[in-house]
């Protein structure tokens, strides 16, 4: 009887979630963004502004999560990330929330968005005041990328593109080391595990389990590229000798994780 409760109240704080989170997505749209435009500072201030916002809204609702018992967060190596200006942060996607998870830790943190939500009514007005890149295009998506680094600003990339499927292996896509290789940046490695699995590939954004899910996040220190391949040298490396390096890092790292929270 209790974990029915459990289920049904968990179902609808989640639900409740997604519908505030919709409909705050449509207010700031379409009134609160575009009155960023009215205020004094110019583009650069506007961004500012935008992101500071966006990582406020991340934070709330990771909070709600967590207040109301549906999910608990486990962090580590959190310092990484509060200088990581100019730095590529580099995460699996095991859930539908890691980017809202990642980005309320991040401060000015910048990230690759799907062309249907920058585009979108929803979202659209929120990523774009914010300057995000987005990922239909892919002649200057690269270059897009090593820029803002160059500029000094984070950027989160998921290397897989997609969320993992529960009991499968990391698969990186190479767009991400293209990025590492043409802004020669360092890589903060995040690897992110849910237990037991919710908002996975394999669920509906509604379905969560009965219990607590804890999220755990380690955030690992910031490596030049040329660490994770043997002997690599950054200027002659290849994109697909790094997104291999890339990958068995994370299969190693997040196996050992596993074994030590008895996941494996």
């Amino acid at each position: 009887m209790k974990s029915c409760l459990n289920r049904i109240w968990h179902v609808l704080v989640v639900r409740v979630c997604f519908l505030l989170f919709g409909i705050g997505g449509l207010l700031m749209s379409w009134g609160l963004f575009p009155a960023l435009h009215l205020l004094p500072g110019g583009q650069a201030a506007r961004i500012r502004r935008a992101r500071a916002m966006v990582r406020f809204c991340f934070w709330l609702l990771t909070r709600v999560l967590e207040g109301t018992g549906v999910m608990r967060l486990e962090v580590s190596g959190r310092a990484h990330l509060q200088d990581c200006g100019g730095k590529i942060v580099l995460a699996n996607h095991p859930t539908y929330i890691d980017v809202v998870i990642l980005q309320s830790m991040i401060p000015q943190c910048n990230c690759i968005i799907k062309a249907a939500l920058w585009d979108g009514m929803t979202y659209g007005s929120v990523l774009r005041t914010a300057n995000f890149i987005r990922n239909d295009e892919a002649d200057t998506m690269i270059a897009d990328c090593a820029a803002v680094l160059r500029a000094g600003e984070p950027l989160l990339v998921f290397p897989e593109g997609t969320r993992t499927e529960v009991g499968k292996k990391v698969k990186f896509l190479r767009g991400s080391a293209h990025i590492v290789l043409a802004a020669q940046v360092p890589i903060i490695p995040v690897l992110l595990s849910c237990s037991p699995p919710a908002l996975s590939k394999a669920h509906r954004w509604y379905q969560v389990p009965s219990e607590t899910f804890v999220v755990r996040v380690e955030i690992l220190p910031p490596q030049l590229p040329g660490a994770f391949v043997f002997g690599g040298n950054p200027d002659t490396m290849s994109a697909r000798e790094l997104t291999a390096a890339l990958e068995g890092f994370f299969t190693q790292h997040l196996t050992a994780a596993g074994r030590e929270n008895g996941r494996v």
